[in-house]
């Protein structure tokens, strides 16, 4: 393997993102949030390495998730609680659903149309981490259920039906 291209975007950009209907990266880059500039997702065509547009989010996105079966993609805005969804045909938010915390992690599960958003506690913030049930047409919440705080990542396993969180303080959850 080698490099077949290279871009710099901001120092922080760590949340990535594949559009196969466009054959298009998303890359996390900037926020208020975390000094680096007003948010933004950074459209790429990965073949050339360059930069083909932007979604402004406002603040930094904690997670991205891509609908494979789809057009949409999914950004945890953590500042704002809540989710952006994006529609990568028009490159624009074209809803934002508001989330019980401060998302940190999603997972989808396309073939019921559920999302799953995790969030964690902040300081100063009362609220409760929780794994929230979202429909994923119009974010509608389904379902809440306790959760471990700092929760880091989640995998959705389609063939157990089955939700697996892991958190920063070692727990990993089955739902």
């Amino acid at each position: 393997l080698r490099p077949a291209a290279a871009l710099t975007i901001s120092a922080g950009s760590d949340m990535i993102a594949f559009d196969p209907a466009h054959g298009m990266l998303y890359v996390e880059s900037g926020g208020t949030d975390s000094h680096r500039g007003p948010g933004w997702l950074a459209v790429i065509d990965p073949r050339s390495g360059r930069l083909t547009g932007r979604v402004t989010t406002g603040y930094r996105a904690a997670a991205l998730v891509m609908a494979q079966g789809g057009r949409r993609l999914y950004a945890a805005i953590p500042a704002l609680d809540q989710v952006a969804v994006i529609d990568t045909d028009t490159k624009s938010i074209v809803s934002r659903w508001q989330v019980p915390g401060r998302p940190a992690s999603m997972a989808l599960d396309e073939a019921s149309g559920r999302l799953f958003v995790a969030t964690r506690t902040f300081a100063g913030d009362p609220r409760p981490p929780v794994l929230s049930v979202l429909d994923a047409k119009d974010g509608r919440l389904l379902a809440t259920l306790p959760s471990k705080d700092a929760t880091e990542n989640m995998y959705w396993d389609a063939a157990q039906r089955l939700i697996y969180t892991s958190s920063l303080d070692g727990y990993v959850q089955a739902y």
